[in-house]
């Protein structure tokens, strides 16, 4: 047997040379297909990620593009069942089994596959910003509804794969920014409550680690910058979703390296419980994943049920949010409060406050609930209010995109039918 001690410094390297070597497709394409009438750069970024993929994975995994869809059986309409079909929206890369799920449609890299058949989705882009991280998280929305509970522990990895960002601070602030992007996304932007969102997730039987994170983002890799990562911890008698950003010390881009490591090990463990044997610890990864990068920040996505029984949580040396790991800032910018129905002042608080913007929650009757943000006292860009079932935990009849209306108007309109089912879907 030969061995060699390695120190930190060398698994460093290791993991920056699938960052150099990923970067080198790329460059060498965009080198010969310059000036050529060919797809978009980004076409090219994303066959230069699928060939090297297909280099790293397991053989009974294959790489395209594509959709996922599914019918599902929704009730019966005389005496006949009434059958819809579900598609999402278009993935750049779909890594799926084919060894047990053959496609529904393909043709060469271009698949149609089933929910259960897919283990990983990557978005990739050339450069990040928030347009960009809006539109792939609200791609990934679709998978909400299509993995519905009993497909839960089939939902796949997911992440964000971009070449660079477009912010121009140091790393560490650039990763922090894309933390709390997430957290103003799942608490304000999505039209799905995070209640929901949470109630799926700890529905899900965990059995498997890593496993992909329910109902919420698993990953985002910044070549150039660092990488972001959702992790499940207890807090209480709970589990939460935990994000914590890592950054690329200077002239080791190490971000790619762990990203990809995290893969393999998500389709390699699903490979051997496929076979029905036991999965083993990575102990490379984990390693890795200990001394290749820096910690700059986290914060939890909050639920909804400790936010909302508290009718003041504005005072930020004091913030809802969960206790961040020892030595760990704690990166929320969260600063909200929901006022109840029978509160004597509603929202006088949050109105009175104007030293910075607020991103706040509302309660404005037993199944109705707003949230979005204040400036200087004011409501300002789009709000988001919520109408709930009786059963909160169930359902959600729809989300409307308000504005600046007052809630009075609002929630008048919505009793009296006068909004479409269009706006189910604000942006």
């Amino acid at each position: 047997m030969n061995e060699r001690d390695i120190n930190i410094q060398d698994i460093r390297n290791s993991a920056s040379q699938q960052t150099y070597e990923l970067r080198e497709m790329a460059r060498t394409l965009s080198f010969w297909m310059d000036g050529v009438h060919c797809p978009s750069e980004g076409q090219n970024l994303e066959y230069a990620v699928r060939s090297y993929l297909r280099r790293r994975i397991p053989r009974r995994f294959e790489i395209s593009t594509g959709f996922i869809s599914t019918l599902e059986i929704n009730r019966q309409v005389d005496k006949e069942a009434k059958v819809t079909r579900k598609v999402s929206r278009q993935f750049d890369i779909i890594i799926w089994d084919a060894n047990t799920f053959p496609p529904l449609y393909r043709a060469d890299d271009f698949v149609i596959v089933v929910p259960e058949s897919v283990k990983v989705i990557i978005e990739i882009t050339k450069t990040l910003d928030d347009d960009k991280l809006w539109g792939d998280l609200e791609k990934f929305e679709d998978l909400y509804e299509l993995y519905s509970s009993e497909r839960q522990l089939f939902r796949p990895y997911t992440a964000i794969l971009s070449f660079s960002s477009k912010l121009t601070s140091k790393s560490k602030v650039q990763m922090k920014y894309f933390l709390q992007y997430l957290e103003k996304f799942y608490l304000f932007k999505s039209t799905v409550p995070i209640l929901f969102r949470y109630g799926v997730f700890r529905n899900q039987r965990l059995q498997v680690y890593p496993v992909a994170l329910s109902s919420f983002l698993d990953s985002i890799c910044i070549l150039d910058q660092g990488l972001i990562k959702g992790k499940i911890e207890s807090v209480g008698s709970k589990s939460v979703i935990r994000y914590i950003a890592y950054a690329n010390e200077p002239n080791i881009e190490t971000s790619f390296g762990v990203f990809e490591r995290d893969i393999v090990l998500h389709l390699s463990q699903s490979a051997v419980e496929a076979a029905g044997r036991e999965s083993s610890i990575d102990v490379y990864r984990e390693f890795m994943n200990m001394t290749a990068q820096g910690v700059c920040g986290s914060l939890i996505i909050e639920d909804w049920e400790d936010i909302l029984p508290s009718l003041n949580v504005m005072d930020k040396p004091s913030p809802i949010t969960h206790q961040c790991p020892k030595g760990i800032p704690n990166c929320s910018s969260f600063i909200g409060a929901d006022f109840a129905d029978d509160h004597p002042r509603p929202a006088m608080y949050i109105e009175e406050y104007s030293k910075s913007n607020i991103w706040a929650f509302e309660q404005h009757s037993k199944n109705i609930f707003a949230c979005g943000q204040y400036s200087k006292g004011s409501r300002v860009n789009w709000w988001r209010l919520f109408v709930f079932n009786e059963d909160l935990n169930k359902s959600f009849t729809h989300c409307y995109k308000i504005g600046t209306k007052s809630f009075e108007e609002a929630i008048k309109d919505i009793k009296a039918n006068a909004w479409k089912d269009n706006q189910k879907n604000p942006r």
